[in-house]
């Protein structure tokens, strides 16, 4: 199994990507949540920022972190940290973001970027929620908040 998060700075409005694969004996002993990227924990991933003294972001937005472990830590993230994220990553509703999708440059000219795909969108109701395992992905249907 990769895990890839997706770690966007609302103070730049940049999205950097950490990833990381375990053997298939350790997916099986521990949830996705407690296993660990460098020295944190998964799940706090999910809810804090990463700051960090000694830290390197490549070209294609992976972030690189140091292995001195005292240098880098996860602070929780504020409670509108989200609401303060700007697009394209924040959309307000699917006719913005389809609206984006049409006018932005081809792939092929685009910067090469991992997470060039993410965005974050209002969510009114999840229809149906699955996992797709050949595809390593999670399949959501959504009504979105707002047109």
């Amino acid at each position: 199994m990769v895990y890839a998060s997706g770690l966007p700075d609302p103070d730049t409005g940049s999205i950097l990507h950490l990833s990381r694969s375990w053997p298939r004996s350790e997916q099986e002993n521990s949830p996705a949540a407690t296993r660990r990227l460098f020295s944190f924990q998964a799940g706090a991933l999910a809810g804090g920022q990463i700051v960090s003294q000694a830290a390197k972001r490549s070209a294609d937005g992976e972030l690189l972190l140091a292995t001195r472990n005292r240098l880098s830590s996860v602070v929780p993230l504020s409670p509108d940290a989200w609401q303060m994220l700007s697009a394209p990553l924040r959309q307000p509703g699917i006719v913005a973001l389809r609206e984006y999708l049409r006018q932005r440059p081809p792939a092929c000219i685009r910067p090469l970027n991992q997470v060039d795909n993410l965005f974050i969108l209002p969510v009114a109701e999840c229809i149906s929620l699955g996992w797709d395992s050949s595809r390593q992905t999670l399949d959501a249907q959504v009504i979105s908040g707002r047109r």
